[in-house]
């Protein structure tokens, strides 16, 4: 049975998988289609905040604070050759994806790493998952982040075309005269030159190493990847080299602050303002009981609930 099996196989032509998959004891997710795919991680009591195994994490303070990676090659955050380093121009306070207090860094001890040394920052939260299927899923997590004195509601949900990002609850324990803001990065993405352009809102703008305001900004383009939002927000953007950076300020003291944004990652600037004019996918319930989210195009609703009780 087993060699008829075998030979059958040999008959099926390979094909990357597809669709949405979790595995919960690493708190990884990863969702793909045709065109691209997005990793992401999430934080809990059964993972730490960064890499250590290969000895040169010490600087991924916040990879597991919501961080996203998108790849349409596989080989975008690489310079040369896939076992070069990555591009050394990345911002590791504003991974994509994650919420973090800006320099606010633990204590990662990369030149004797230990897997039960103080060099690990396990998480404090027990309340990590996610759930799907081929044509979408939901993941979801409640972030209490080892170094920063914040705590936030993360959920991603996937859809065809891209996926929405929803946070609630930001809010500090820190004193309101700390000079460390809260930062929820949208985006950290690495053009094929400095000098790609970006759009926001249909207007051309080059970003500089310094932090640039945008404000009431409905739509972002670069590179074929879509930034939507469901209503004017202000961000901010900077560049270093090939990459490029958005983000939002909560502020130092935030009290139950919030966002939501939808990324494309591999759209047409026509696709992401007609995302961003009439959203298919969207928030109906966003606070600290539950996320729900309705997606026109499948015809499904999804929804992390992080206490017990009703929403929408």
């Amino acid at each position: 049975g087993v060699a008829a099996f075998a030979d059958a196989l040999q008959s099926v032509p390979p094909e990357p998988p597809r669709g949405f998959r979790y595995w919960y004891t690493a708190d990884l997710g990863a969702w793909a289609d045709a065109r691209y795919h997005v990793s992401f991680r999430q934080y809990s009591r059964r993972v730490q905040d960064y890499e250590y195994l290969n000895r040169q994490g010490a600087r991924g303070w916040n990879l597991a604070y919501g961080f996203t990676h998108i790849s349409r090659s596989g080989r975008e955050w690489f310079d040369g050759p896939r076992d070069a380093q990555p591009v050394a121009d990345m911002d590791w306070d504003h991974l994509p994806g994650t919420t973090s207090r800006v320099g606010a860094h633990p204590h990662n001890d990369d030149a004797d790493p230990s897997s039960y040394g103080h060099s690990l920052n396990y998480g404090r939260s027990q309340y990590s998952g996610g759930a799907g299927l081929d044509d979408g899923g939901m993941a979801a997590f409640v972030l209490l982040p080892t170094y920063g004195d914040f705590q936030a509601h993360k959920s991603l949900s996937f859809f065809p075309g891209g996926f929405l990002s929803v946070g609630s609850e930001i809010t500090a324990a820190a004193c309101a005269d700390s000079t460390r803001p809260v930062h929820t990065t949208l985006l950290q993405w690495v053009a094929p030159t400095s000098q790609e352009q970006l759009l926001v809102d249909g207007v051309a703008v080059l970003p500089g190493q310094s932090a640039t305001h945008l404000p009431q900004v409905r739509w972002c383009f670069i590179d074929s990847v879509g930034l939507a939002l469901p209503m004017p927000t202000d961000l901010w953007v900077a560049r270093n080299g090939r990459v490029t950076t958005i983000w939002l300020d909560h502020g130092t003291a935030p009290r139950g602050a919030g966002y939501a944004y939808a990324v494309l990652p591999a759209a047409t600037v026509e696709e992401t303002a007609n995302f961003a004019a009439a959203p298919p996918v969207r928030v109906v319930h966003q606070d600290r009981l539950a996320h729900v989210v309705v997606d026109t195009l499948r015809g499904t609703t999804s929804a992390a609930f992080f206490a017990a009780g009703e929403a929408a």
